[in-house]
């Protein structure tokens, strides 16, 4: 593909993160799925909602672009699903806060990578004038239940220090 215009960085960047998106997805999904502590356990839930929501807006965007996604293979965040994957799900731990620890820490990488990528769609948005765009994009940055990002990762913070604590009560006693 041939980038020649803002428009076209545009589409692109939306295509790619919807690429990027749908890789990480099953990752996501089993990451919920392994989850054990039950803050995280509803953490994952809405992770996993936001991404839906998120890859619906892309659908959106490139519908109303007339762009029929060709995948254009964003190996980085395919790349964090599949190491979430591969941490969590593949590899064994003797006791599920370990796990849970592995999970918040994918979890943040598979979220933070998106997040960026959003800030570039919304102001890329703007300057092309396609305000709905920019206001469903801003929509990505609350999470279905209605926190905020700033919100949800104060959550895994939190989250994860609970797990800390545990873990290291345990292993010290």
């Amino acid at each position: 593909m041939k980038i020649e215009t803002l428009k076209d960085l545009y589409a692109f960047g939306i295509e790619d993160m919807n690429d990027g998106c749908g890789k990480a997805y099953a990752a996501m999904e089993e990451m919920r799925d392994a989850a054990t502590h039950p803050d995280l356990r509803r953490f994952m839930v809405g992770a996993v909602e936001a991404m839906d929501h998120s890859l619906a807006i892309f659908d959106r965007i490139l519908t109303r672009l007339g762009i029929e996604p060709s995948h254009p293979q964003n190996l980085a965040l395919a790349a964090l699903g599949q190491e979430g994957l591969t941490w969590v799900v593949e590899t064994d731990y003797s006791d599920p806060d370990l796990r849970d620890l592995a999970i918040v820490e994918k979890a943040r990488n598979v979220a933070h990578y998106p997040q960026a990528g959003f800030t570039a769609f919304i102001a890329q948005a703007r300057a092309l004038r396609y305000e709905e765009d920019a206001a469903a994009l801003g929509s990505t940055s609350a999470s279905p239940s209605g926190a905020d990002n700033a919100t949800a990762f104060a959550a895994m913070d939190s989250i994860e220090a609970d797990l800390l604590s545990r873990v290291g009560a345990a292993q010290t006693a």
